[in-house]
């Protein structure tokens, strides 16, 4: 498993593991909170067994760790920017038409963010820019992670389109 696909399923995980609690809790629902913590352990189980997740040792020799940190803030920018759009269309309203605030809406995106990151983490590795010497190009990189993660909405009502326009 590689670092970047690791590092997507930890975040991952981690918000599934959150939503979980926070989700049975309000609904005051213990018996499924049990089964849904079992099944996440479970499947934590699964990766560490088949895939050698969360064994650095066995997945990461050599790779350096700065690499790594960059990953990580290219992701957390992604998500931010996911943030970002959530709040921008909730405060783009008059004060009388915006919704309530809704958590299952606001964390939806972060479910999706693996398939918008790892496209964008691609393109970075294949443009092999040398981000070590400079601080512009890194700071445009993570500006357009930024982007990626605000404009995500955008970019899968459009794949939605294309694909409704071609079973039509």
């Amino acid at each position: 498993m590689t670092i970047q696909i690791e590092i997507l399923l930890s975040i991952s995980l981690l918000v599934v593991f959150v939503s979980i609690i926070i989700g049975s809790i309000k609904a005051r629902n213990y018996l499924s909170l049990i089964i849904r913590i079992t099944t996440w352990f479970l499947t934590v189980i699964f990766l560490i067994n088949v895939f050698n997740f969360l064994k650095p040792e066995e997945n990461y020799r050599g790779r350096p760790s700065g690499e790594i940190i960059y990953i990580i803030l290219l992701y957390i920018s992604m998500i931010l920017g996911m943030t970002a759009q959530y709040f921008y269309y909730h405060f783009e309203m008059a004060k009388n038409q915006r919704k309530k605030f809704d958590f299952g809406t606001f964390i939806a995106p972060f479910f999706l963010s693996p398939i918008v990151f790892l496209p964008l983490l691609a393109a970075f590795q294949d443009a092999d820019v040398d981000l070590s010497r400079s601080v512009s190009p890194r700071f445009m990189t993570f500006i357009v992670a930024f982007e990626n993660g605000f404009f995500w909405r955008y970019y899968f009502d459009k794949r939605k389109e294309k694909t409704e326009e071609q079973t039509q």
